[in-house]
Order: structure tokens, then C-alpha cells, then sequence
């Protein structure tokens, strides 16, 4: 069974998911109506496919509701003055609380008349209170969700060291699991300066070539061990894992060929 893919990226939060296309007739640039949560969210299209049964996109994604029309684009542009009027409300109120939070975006949920207000902390931030004070100003739910340092990265965007949009601003979906080993196995330098991405945790794309790099190592002696080659024995001192080379630190002359 072919089942139709469409990557599409929302107007707001520099998301992009993978989304059910069904049997709509989309191409790249058509805004669109996808079923997320509990409420539909305007995106715009980039790419659609087709995926074959076993394919591992098959999996379940939201759902492309319909196309856009002429009165969800003209719905999605007077949501944008209220946000930006609650944000300020919202900055107010944790300024005045002194509650230690940054704010990082307020969403406007007109279907559930519900704000959801996204911030970061060090730790557990008691916002009980504040809830009630902005659900009285704003006459509607609101909802405090605390993320984390990616999360921030991914809504508000920004430029890697690579000198490229961030990947979790661009195409990444889910945050997998990044270890220093990744960095190590690609004998990578351990400064966390060097390692980390603009988020301060470690850049995602040290998991990228870690799969390649370890089927590489396998075929390569480790430092430190002792070989004898036709010029003479030696202790191995560094590798070049994609090269396939290694330097070995001659015991007779102390030469490193």
C-alpha cells in the first residue's frame, strides 16, 4: 500500500513534521490545515512522496486536514496582535512575580481559547499563581509549559557553527540521545566549547557519521598498541578513522611514520 507523505514546516515555532498528505492533491509551497494535538495548525508544504508498505515512514503521522482557504489565512494573521499583546502581559506579570523563567513564545489556540505560554528554567518554577492572574487578564485557559534548552533553540531558530540554519530549526524532528562518546569515537576535540551548539548542549550532529565511524574503527588497530611492520616495531599514536591510516611511533628510532 503507497501511502503519501508531505513534509510540512508551520508558520510559527520553526517546526516541520512529517504529515499524512491522504489522497489530497499537494505540491510544494500550498499552505495547509494539519491536525495537531487538539487543534489544526496552519503550515506550508515543501515536499511530498509517495512511500511503499515497509517503509518506515509508513509509521502514524498527523493528518493533513484540507488545503487552506482564504479565511484560515485571514484567522492565522488576527491571532499574531493578540500573541504579542499576551506575551507582553505574560513578560509583566513573571517580571513582578520575580519568578526566575524566561519566556521564550506565547501561542494563541483560538479553537480551545487557550494560550500556551512556553518558557525555560534551572529548575521547578511554582507558576500557580501567575496562571490565575493572567487566565483573569486574558478570559481564557492558559497553559505554562516548561521546555528545554533544544526546544528553545527550535522556536526561536538561529545559526550553527557550520554557518547554517540549525538543524532542529530546519528538518529535525525528534531530539535523539547525543553522548561526548559520539565525539570521542570520531576523535573529535572533548572542549565542550567546541562540541556544543548554540544551545550549550551537545550538537546534534555528532550523531550523524557515528554510525560510519565506528564500522571505520573496526578495521583499524587502537592507539597504543604495539605493531610491527616491514620498517620496524612501534606503538600506534593517532588514527585517521575515514582515511584509514595510522601513525606508529617507531621503538628504534623514535621516528613516527
Amino acid at each position: 500500500m503507497v501511502k503519501r507523505i508531505a513534509q510540512v514546516r508551520f508558520l510559527r515555532g520553526n517546526l516541520a513534521a512529517l504529515c499524512d498528505a491522504r489522497d489530497l492533491d499537494l505540491s510544494s509551497g500550498d499552505k495547509v490545515m494539519v491536525e495537531w494535538e487538539d487543534a489544526l495548525k496552519m503550515g506550508s508544504v515543501t515536499t511530498v512522496k509517495d512511500v511503499e508498505a515497509g517503509d518506515p515512514l509508513q509509521k502514524h503521522h498527523p493528518r493533513v486536514i484540507r488545503k487552506a482557504t482564504e479565511a484560515d489565512i485571514d484567522y492565522e494573521s488576527r491571532k499574531e496582535p493578540r500573541e504579542r499583546d499576551a506575551r507582553r502581559a505574560c513578560q509583566a506579570k513573571i517580571t513582578e512575580s520575580g519568578l526566575l523563567m524566561n519566556l521564550v513564545d506565547v501561542e494563541y489556540i483560538p479553537a480551545s481559547n487557550k494560550f500556551i505560554c512556553s518558557f525555560t528554567a534551572d529548575g521547578r518554577v511554582d507558576f500557580r499563581n501567575l496562571v490565575k492572574a493572567l487566565a483573569s487578564d486574558f478570559h481564557a485557559r492558559v497553559e505554562m509549559k516548561q521546555i528545554g534548552a533544544r526546544n528553545r533553540s527550535k522556536l526561536i531558530g538561529g545559526i550553527g557553527r557550520c554557518g547554517r540554519i540549525l538543524c532542529c530549526a530546519s528538518f529535525l524532528q525528534d531530539f535523539d540521545p547525543i553522548t561526548v562518546r559520539m565525539a570521542k569515537d570520531q576523535g573529535l576535540s572533548l572542549d565542550p566549547t567546541k562540541i556544543s551548539g548554540v544551545c550549550g548542549r551537545l550538537m546534534c550532529c555528532l550523531s550523524y557519521e557515528h554510525a560510519t565511524y565506528c564500522d571505520y574503527k573496526k578495521c583499524l588497530p587502537k592507539c597504543g598498541k604495539k605493531v610491527t611492520m616491514e620498517c620496524g616495531s612501534g606503538k600506534i599514536t593517532k588514527q585517521d578513522i575515514l582515511a584509514q591510516r595510522i601513525w606508529v611511533k617507531l621503538e628504534a628510532s623514535g621516528k613516527e611514520v
